[in-house]
């Protein structure tokens, strides 16, 4: 008897301890993709969604104190498919030594996907749609729910094409309009070539134009009101790029989208309103084995508090994830509220809003519909440490404060060994690979960005001599300067904060009085490595500056471009102060590649082995507009500049030392060098 009771106790006491294991912790959760949001959470038993693991911190938030170490959400390895965003507010934040963390658990791999999968692919037939003779018989077609519409597709990993009239990626081949009508109400009319929309009426809302207003930004605006008979449609944006009420800079144009302009293999179009996507696959047919997916969301997270009633969110970490496969919100869709200063897609795939004490570091950023990270508004102390940005839409990383004004609170963030790569893969062209504009007090260092349609780390602000009565002509309904969208407003790219004014919208400004309203200063972009860039577009540098505060600092950058990638790009710099940029240091930066600071033509001007050494001097490699100090800046093209290994090394060693770009050295940098 007494056996059997001892018998009765262990197993008692063995299934109170096996209970006792499984029980989770009070600050640490686990999250798996096959896990149960009715499962407690732990190792053995993970939860399956983050709103779980957030909410369950929450309401032990809401019962006791925080604890001493915070809370950790260990994100299991695999794909977690979103079809939702996950959100962050003040009520989720952490405290200073008491972080909220979500995290990849040892050495796994999670990814948070925006995508979801397509299946039933079968070939088009003449029964199911009218088709060109080279079409029959290569052109798939798949059911989607009718809405879901989208601009990216994925084969296997790997983008494919969207279908477009013309099919280059180099702009200066498209066509322009005929005609341009002025901006309004209704969009802005466009007249196109005779037939070139012979097979889109109907499609209203569905075909996009790709359109260049000047050579150094591009839009891609909604057409409606597609008339064939008349070759006319109408443009619709709220993106300000258009400077003018009734014409264009430049104006070449792609049209996307359209099942007649799928003419090559790997191109794809979609018909959201009958719920058709269509794709003549790379390979030529497409198996069960294929995995097609595209984007449901136009972000992964929204962490957003609410810094007009004091409630920030503060002390949230994300580490180690990779965030993948979002889409880009339609031009015509644009939130009002947006700030749309650089002709660009400001969302992203981490946005962040009113915010202090982030962390983002060790993670992976992949085809990205907009930017990687987004720090909008407030955002102070947040850290950007160590992530990798490949195939975003835009640009990595964007900071954008308050316009023009008294509110200066986007500052003091750290972005440091990212390294960003093959951008604009949206097809918004002007982006930066880092993008300020007023945000200020920024340290920028150590980063590697390479294969970017335009400039590297770019600064920005608001010309002063646009604020006046006179400068606002091209608009319809506002009295702003800017750019003006479709509908004739300029106050989305400036976002202009007249009341901070001292006359509001009588103020008259000089050069040196605007200086106060401008917070994009005392930004330090230091040992930055910066090659193949200005792939597309014209008018920049590595390192650019347009109209921004004082006191930025731009300190042994690296940078190279090993050609001049068009005949018809054209004031291409090294390191370019542009407009109103005063009160710069500009200092001991090495550039090695070709200047071009002319129209295409023989009268193009290569310039190899100059210093700019003096301020306020008008160099033609390192191209300063204003005020600034310029001093011991070389270049040279096409031999190696002086120096240019030894900064190399410099750069390398200090960066490893503070942690290494995701913990080690990245395959390019090897190639700089040679």
């Amino acid at each position: 008897m007494a056996v059997k009771k001892l018998s009765h106790w262990l197993l008692c006491l063995a299934l109170y301890c096996g209970c006792a294991v499984d029980q989770p912790q009070r600050n640490t959760f686990y999250v798996a993709p096959s896990g149960d949001d009715s499962q407690p959470g732990t190792l053995a038993r993970p939860f399956a969604t983050l709103e779980k693991a957030r909410d369950t911190i929450h309401a032990i938030k809401g019962k006791s104190p925080m604890p001493d170490s915070g809370f950790t959400v260990f994100l299991r390895g695999g794909t977690y498919y979103r079809d939702k965003v996950f959100q962050l507010l003040p009520e989720d934040s952490g405290e200073e030594h008491a972080p909220v963390r979500y995290m990849a658990y040892a050495d796994e791999k999670p990814v948070l996907s925006g995508g979801k999968k397509i299946d039933g692919w079968r070939l088009l037939t003449e029964e199911d749609k009218d088709l060109r003779p080279e079409q029959i018989g290569k052109i798939y077609v798949a059911d989607l729910e009718k809405g879901w519409k989208f601009h990216f597709l994925y084969v296997n990993g790997e983008p494919q094409t969207l279908a477009r009239l013309t099919n280059t990626d180099d702009w200066h081949q498209w066509s322009k309009p005929l005609r341009v009508g002025p901006v309004g109400s209704g969009g802005q009319m466009l007249q196109f070539k005779e037939h070139e929309l012979r097979d889109l009426e109907g499609l209203d809302g569905e075909i996009e134009i790709n359109l260049l207003p000047v050579n150094y930004w591009n839009t891609i605006s909604v057409l409606k009101n597609i008339d064939a008979k008349s070759s006319t449609a109408y443009r619709h944006s709220k993106n300000p790029t258009t400077f003018w009420r009734d014409s264009f800079q430049e104006g070449n144009y792609n049209l996307l989208n359209a099942l007649s302009f799928i003419d090559e293999p790997g191109e794809w179009a979609i018909d959201s309103r009958n719920g058709k996507v269509y794709l003549w696959p790379l390979t030529g047919f497409l198996t069960d084995e294929d995995e097609i997916f595209a984007p449901m969301l136009y972000r992964l997270v929204h962490i957003e508090g609410d810094e007009s009633r004091q409630k920030l969110v503060k002390h949230i970490h994300f580490q180690g994830i990779e965030f993948r496969c979002t889409d880009r919100m339609p031009e015509d869709s644009w939130p009002e509220e947006w700030i749309k200063r650089q002709a660009e897609l400001p969302d992203a795939m981490l946005y962040c809003q009113d915010v202090e004490d982030l962390l983002v570091q060790g993670c992976k950023f992949v085809h990205s519909g907009s930017y990687g990270i987004d720090l909008e508004k407030y955002a102070q102390r947040v850290r950007i440490i160590g992530n990798e940005m490949v195939y975003m839409g835009c640009g990595g990383i964007l900071l954008q404060g308050y316009g023009p004004g008294l509110k200066d609170v986007n500052k003091n963030n750290i972005l440091s060994r990212n390294t960003i790569s093959h951008t604009g893969k949206g097809g918004y062209l002007h982006s930066a690979a880092i993008t300020l504009y007023q945000s200020g007090g920024n340290e920028i260092y150590h980063n590697i960005i390479h294969h970017i349609p335009y400039v590297g780390i770019q600064i920005c602000g608001a010309n002063w001599d646009a604020f006046s009565p006179d400068a606002f002509a091209a608009a319809v309904d506002s009295q702003d300067p800017g750019g003006v969208d479709t509908y004739g407003r300029a106050n989305a790219q400036y976002a202009t904060r007249w009341q901070d004014f001292p006359d509001g919208r009588q103020s008259v400004f000089s050069r040196g009085n605007f200086k106060r309203y401008l917070h994009s200063s005392n930004n330090k972009i230091c040992l930055n490595t910066v090659f193949e860039y200005l792939e597309k577009m014209s008018d920049g540098a590595p390192l650019y500056a347009w109209s921004t505060g004082m006191g930025n600092l731009y300190h042994k950058n690296l940078l190279k471009r090993r050609s001049i990638a068009g005949e018809k790009q054209k004031w291409m710099f090294a390191i370019y102060m542009d407009d109103n940029v005063d009160g710069a240091v500009v200092s001991d930066n090495i550039v090695w590649g070709p200047v071009v600071t002319a129209d295409s033509s023989p009268g193009w001007r290569v310039w190899s082995q100059n210093r700019v050494w003096s301020q306020n001097e008008q160099g033609n490699i390192f191209y300063n507009k204003g005020l600034n100090l310029w001093s011991d800046n070389e270049h040279s093209f096409p031999e190696k500049p002086p120096g240019f290994d030894e900064l190399l090394e410099e750069i390398v060693q200090t960066g490893l030392e503070e942690g290494g770009w995701n913990g080690e050295l990245p395959a390019e940098i090897a190639s700089i060098a040679k």
